[in-house]
């Protein structure tokens, strides 16, 4: 995280880290604030979570090879084969 000594700095915060969280040193007030964040004592104290929903789960067959010969997975959804042609060849 960047730490200015005056808001006049922020141009030279580098880009990759410009759109993030930075910190200007100019009061107790601010570094009280960075301290909070720097010891993870920053921000609200979250509230009790209430109870999972549980959710109904689709019932599916499970995937089935068959013999090592023949290579072949069962149950996949089917999907169309588009040709592309490059440089005059037809190619899957």
């Amino acid at each position: 995280m960047p730490i200015l000594f005056d808001h006049e700095d922020e141009q030279f915060i580098p880009e990759p880290v410009r759109g993030h969280t930075y910190q200007v040193l100019n009061s107790e007030d601010s570094y009280a604030k960075l301290y909070a964040f720097l010891s993870g004592q920053a921000g609200v104290t979250p509230g009790e979570l209430g109870s999972l929903m549980t959710l109904a789960r689709k019932q599916v067959e499970p995937l089935r090879f068959d013999t090592v010969e023949r290579r072949t997975i069962h149950n996949l959804p089917h999907f169309a084969v588009e040709f592309v042609e490059v440089d005059g060849t037809r190619r899957s």
